[in-house]
């Protein structure tokens, strides 16, 4: 919740809406690969014009 919240802070309230239902793809997803897959998704939809966005989400991401 408080990272959808960081993250939604970086873009502006036009694209949040959009960004929010991406973000949830992330963590809503059934396996690891379809988290991977909607979390790159995310990266190309957004990292161009809102990479402060991105790089905020990235710094949860692990790899175990």
């Amino acid at each position: 919740m408080h990272k959808t919240a960081n993250v939604l802070n970086k873009l502006p309230k036009s694209v949040q809406p959009k960004a929010k239902a991406d973000i949830h793809e992330i963590w809503m997803s059934d396996t690891r690969a379809a988290a991977e897959k909607a979390f790159e998704t995310f990266l190309e939809k957004y990292g161009r014009k809102y990479q402060a966005a991105c790089e905020c989400l990235g710094r949860t991401r692990t790899c175990s």
